[in-house]
């Protein structure tokens, strides 16, 4: 993948830990270049941590601990139609490609005020699902499927 480098592996007994740097985009050379650490449980669960934490994040977990441990991006909704989340038979290239263009959309978002696609609100709704509210993402989940 152009742009994008793993700098480190660290292996545990359950976790492995990729560290992750991305250049900035040619077409968006004034973002800045991004580092996150990708946590894979033995579970199979993901989750990407930004190397970033003195800045604003609209899409990312609290961080836990004494230390600010955790702090993951949110990078889809858990009850999303499968067609928006992603899973491991999408391959671990793709996820990553999430989290870039998550990272930009964070940057988009830092200097503009607004999230640059439909976004999952946070939380979980009080019943039901999260509505998909715009007619160019239900048409896209149509094509995906």
């Amino acid at each position: 993948m152009a742009g994008v480098h793993i700098t480190s592996v660290r292996t545990f007994e359950d976790t492995v830990i990729l560290n992750v740097a991305f250049d900035a985009l040619p077409e968006l050379a004034d973002f800045p270049a991004e580092n996150v650490r990708i946590r894979i449980h033995r579970s199979g669960e993901l989750e990407a941590v930004p190397g970033r934490s003195d800045r604003p994040w609209e899409h990312r977990e609290r961080p836990r601990g004494p230390e600010g441990y955790g702090g993951a991006l949110c990078l889809y909704y858990v009850d999303d139609p499968r067609e928006l989340r992603w899973s491991w038979d999408d391959g671990l290239e793709e996820y990553i490609h999430i989290v870039r263009r998550h990272l930009i959309f964070e940057e988009w978002f830092r200097r503009t005020g607004d999230w640059p696609t439909e976004d999952a609100p946070h939380g979980r709704p009080a019943q039901g699902k999260h509505p998909i509210r715009t007619a160019e993402l239900r048409k896209d989940l149509a094509r995906w499927r």
